[in-house]
């Protein structure tokens, strides 16, 4: 039964809040234009998942929340732009929209790193480049981004342009970034325009807090829908039916019977009504309005009332009964 009425109800609330947080992330990358690579329910390992467009949707294993995975999160991705004819690129068979992921097993962030790279490989006669390429797929409804590696043998070709370059000659400007990266493996390479990482940072700052804002949103929402929904209301007069000995009510001269009117000038329509004006006023004095019976005709069937009277009285509400004193003797059990 506590697994039942206590542990799955709390696991799935836990996992709607996290769906609805990351599902903010998700609807404002998307208008943003960033390349949503998962949306997942449940943490790895996967145990289904079925692609739409460039997404991945995923269910996993672990039922402790969800997650949204998006291209360029850490960084901005390098995208091939243009790949050189008869290069070394083109000879590997990279293509234009490339992302290049690492060379020789080191990551790529941005095209500084990708030239740094590029030189240093230079030294062990060849070019291992991991690059992803989006392709589409029918029977997966829609693309999806592959990994592929390709080898740039740079040591056998000695004379090729794309091979290592002659030393630098004295007062020779340092060459550019794009330069190397064109001579060496002969590509010219972009930022990946998908990518949060190349995003503008207001862009970025929204994509990153839509989750808390939906967090935000969400009590208010379910807060009005509540209130929208009609709930069962007592009905009929609030009656007092007992008077507590000694208590606030007693002592302002309240009795058992009265029908309750107004309190502090609120028209008082049921026990609800009581209720919400009482807590309101709590530790103040409260104008009681209430209409009393007055005598009563007696048949022979029925007892009918003659009159009421209209009673105001002030009830000073306190925050919680007065405490019970005793002073204990020797021998005496507490």
């Amino acid at each position: 039964m506590v697994l039942i009425n206590a542990v799955l109800p709390f696991f799935g609330i836990l996992l709607g809040l996290v769906i609805l947080h990351e599902l903010g992330h998700f609807v404002v990358a998307k208008l943003a234009g960033v390349r949503v690579e998962e949306f997942g329910i449940g943490m790895p390992p996967r145990a289904w998942g079925i692609r739409f467009g460039e997404t991945l949707y995923s269910i996993n294993w672990l039922p402790l929340g969800g997650f949204v995975r998006l291209t360029g999160e850490e960084s901005a991705n390098v995208l091939v732009e243009a790949v050189n004819d008869d290069s070394l690129a083109h000879r590997a068979g990279i293509q234009p929209r490339d992302v290049v992921v690492s060379v020789n097993d080191e990551p790529v962030h941005n095209a500084e790193q990708f030239a740094a790279h590029l030189r240093h490989a230079l030294h062990d006669g060849s070019i291992r480049l991991v690059v992803q390429r989006e392709e589409h797929s029918e029977s997966r409804h829609g693309s999806e981004l592959t990994e592929y590696d390709v080898s740039l043998p740079v040591a056998p070709l000695g004379g090729d342009p794309s091979g290592p370059s002659a030393p630098a000659k004295p007062n020779e400007p340092a060459e550019s970034i794009e330069a190397t990266i064109g001579r060496i493996a002969g590509v010219q390479v972009v930022p990946d325009h998908r990518s949060l990482g190349t995003k503008a940072r207001p862009v970025r700052i929204a994509v990153m807090a839509a989750g808390a804002t939906v967090n935000a949103i969400l009590p208010i929402f379910l807060f009005a829908l509540a209130a929208l929904i009609p709930q069962n209301q007592p009905a009929g007069p609030a009656m007092i039916t007992s008077i507590v000995s000694g208590g606030p009510a007693q002592q302002a001269g309240l009795l058992p019977g009265d029908r309750i009117i107004e309190i502090n000038g609120t028209t008082i329509t049921n026990t609800n009504d009581v209720s919400r004006e009482i807590n309101l006023a709590l530790g103040s004095n409260i104008e009681f309005v209430v209409k009393r019976l007055v005598g009563d005709v007696v048949t022979s069937q029925t007892t009918t009332p003659t009159d009421y009277q209209r009673i105001s009285t002030v009830v000073h509400a306190r925050l919680a009964p007065q405490p019970h004193r005793h002073v204990s003797h020797p021998g005496e059990t507490v």
